[in-house]
């Protein structure tokens, strides 16, 4: 017993040692931690400066683009101004939960409501002329009424409404109240569709080879009874598998147009070329030619191209385009190929459009534009007869 005291003072003092090293450890690592933290935050801030700084000037230069644009593409001396006349949703509708996220496409039905696919919510919106709420329909998912990326729409004869649900690879059919009436499955489709008044539903083909058809012609069974329409030729590139529009006037004739190139034809119900439009407007021809330029040395599958047309939409004595750059610009074109009048509006150099839908009275056309960014939702502008 003599011996323990010195002992367990002795064991006390080692241990106490290395109590004394292990907090040493302890806050050894902790700081090094902690320097680590500090030097980690202070890069992320770097880092998000840094971001901001290449977005702002990206931002500057976008806008220095979008100004010499305004002033080397002025507005054509007998264009017609539109009148802004309201926009929806508004603030009404969106605090009873209706609200666009991904809006992409319009049609009208028979009676002259609006129909307006979100691809983003997966659900149809449908509206009257003066943008009021009337029905919301569908939901994300594959069952009966439920979509994934819904894209087109269009309505038939029976007022049914035809819609292209791009993820499940299908196109559904509901009735005038929404209700699920049938679907089918359609393959390598995607770029555009619209209805007749026959029953038939028109949709642009993908391609795999330069002598596959633009269009097929599909029943409401899904059968694809017939297919049109050449493409386009680049001298390096192995098919031309590009981005469409369609539209069609109550004759059934068809108009189809490329996103990037200023060219318009016309067929028949039955897919027999009946005419094709090269526009003359400036701003198009040279896009054109440069999205030519770019296809022609390239054969990338996603070249930088710019967009030349929005959508089409056809009547019986013509057809419109809409653009959005460097102003919103809506041509009336006739049968002839000549462009009748020019509607335009000012924008944001941020502006991008998806679609547009057209109503006529007496007095007065009304133009639905529907903006995609930087807010989502539908314009209406008008202008006298």
């Amino acid at each position: 017993m003599k011996n323990f005291f010195p002992i367990w003072i002795t064991l006390q003092i080692i241990d106490g040692t290395r109590v004394v090293k292990e907090e040493r450890k302890v806050f050894f690592f902790r700081l090094i931690f902690f320097i680590f933290a500090i030097l980690n935050i202070l890069v992320t801030v770097n880092l998000s400066f840094a971001q901001v700084e290449d977005e702002k000037k990206r931002e500057e230069e976008r806008i220095k683009e979008w100004e010499k644009a305004l002033k080397l593409y002025p507005v054509a001396p007998k264009a017609i101004k539109l009148d802004y006349k309201f926009s929806f949703p508004g603030n009404d509708l969106e605090r009873g939960g209706v609200y666009f996220v991904g809006a992409d496409h319009l049609c009208f039905d028979n009676d002259g409501n609006i129909y307006i696919s979100d691809s983003r919510e997966n659900c149809i919106y449908k509206v009257d002329l003066q943008g009021r709420f009337l029905k919301k329909m569908g939901r994300r998912g594959q069952g009966p009424k439920e979509f994934n990326n819904v894209l087109f729409l269009d309505t038939d004869k029976e007022n049914n409404l035809i819609v292209y649900d791009g993820g499940n690879r299908r196109i559904q059919i509901l009735d005038s109240n929404g209700d699920y009436l049938r679907s089918f499955k359609i393959f390598n489709t995607g770029w555009a569709m619209v209805c007749n008044k026959r029953g038939y539903i028109y949709a642009g083909l993908r391609a795999f080879n330069l002598n596959d058809p633009l269009v097929g012609v599909f029943d409401y069974q899904g059968k694809m009874i017939s297919s049109f329409g050449q493409r386009l030729k680049f001298p390096s590139r192995s098919f031309g598998s590009l981005p469409i529009h369609l539209s069609m006037n109550n004759k059934n004739e068809i108009f189809l147009t490329w996103w990037f190139f200023p060219i318009v034809r016309r067929y028949s119900e039955r897919g027999e070329l009946l005419s094709e439009y090269k526009i003359e407007h400036k701003i198009m021809q040279e896009d054109g030619k440069k999205n030519y330029e770019v296809l022609s040395k390239t054969s990338d599958s996603s070249p930088r191209l710019d967009i030349i047309t929005t959508n089409i939409r056809a009547k019986d004595d013509g057809f419109y385009l809409l653009r959005y750059y460097p102003r919103i610009e809506l041509l009336e074109v006739g049968l002839d190929g000549e462009i009748k009048n020019i509607y335009w509006a000012d924008q944001t150099y941020d502006f991008i459009a998806s679609d547009f839908l057209i109503k006529e009275d007496d007095k007065e056309k009304y133009f639905y534009i529907l903006q995609r960014y930087p807010e989502n939702k539908i314009i209406v502008y008008s202008a006298k007869k």
